[in-house]
């Protein structure tokens, strides 16, 4: 008998070999209009008159999330998959860690909205940028001396700052007050691990002579 074919759905199917009647044959379907098929490279027993379905499945689209930045943070994704089929509405929301801000999104996204929405139409990339946190100290000085550094001073989260203290001629260190309480006649101080802003003041008093 004449093996004979058919197939329903998109795409083509071959055999790789002339097999007899009632005897296997291996076979491969390829599909077509940009679909894959969900059927692939197998063996069925040969009868007179084959049948074959091709199933067409949808083609996937990959998410890539990367961060960027002097800080550091993380992203979900929800739904939370390696792969998303067309038109699939990914929220994206980035958490900066206690370290860092939020700065804003890149690639298939713009601007800085938390958490924010994305439509699978493609393989997308995006990069959440964060940025450390930056704390002012202020820093002055009394008539009779200086503070170097002085003025706004910006320090990054964690970071440290030392100040020195220096009377003019004439002068002596009477007190140097950090975020109002006294430290006393000191002519330097260190802030070490920044976390928030402060202030720091030097007062200076004329020398007995």
């Amino acid at each position: 008998n004449t093996s004979r074919s058919k197939i329903s759905g998109p795409g083509t199917v071959t055999f790789g070999n002339a097999a007899a009647e009632d005897t296997t044959a291996s076979f491969s379907a390829s599909g077509s209009n940009g679909l894959r098929l969900a059927a692939s490279d197998g063996v069925l027993s040969r009868s007179d008159e084959l049948t074959i379905t091709v199933n067409p499945a949808p083609v996937l689209y990959t998410l890539t999330v990367t961060t960027a930045g002097t800080g550091s943070g993380t992203v979900t994704k929800s739904p939370d998959q390696l792969s998303y089929a067309p038109g699939t509405v990914v929220t994206l929301t980035a958490a900066p860690a206690i370290s860092s801000l939020f700065t804003s999104w890149g690639g298939a996204l713009t601007g800085s909205t938390n958490p924010t929405t994305l439509t699978m139409d493609a393989n997308k990339s995006v990069t959440a940028t964060f940025t450390l946190k930056t704390f002012t100290i202020t820093a002055t000085a009394g008539t009779g001396g200086t503070i170097t550094p002085s003025g706004s001073v910006s320090v990054t989260y964690g970071g440290s700052q030392t100040f020195t203290i220096t009377p003019n001629a004439g002068y002596q260190i009477a007190s140097v007050l950090v975020d109002g309480i006294n430290q006393g006649a000191i002519s330097t101080y260190t802030f070490s691990n920044v976390q928030a802003n402060h202030t720091v003041s030097a007062n200076f008093s004329q020398t007995v002579t």
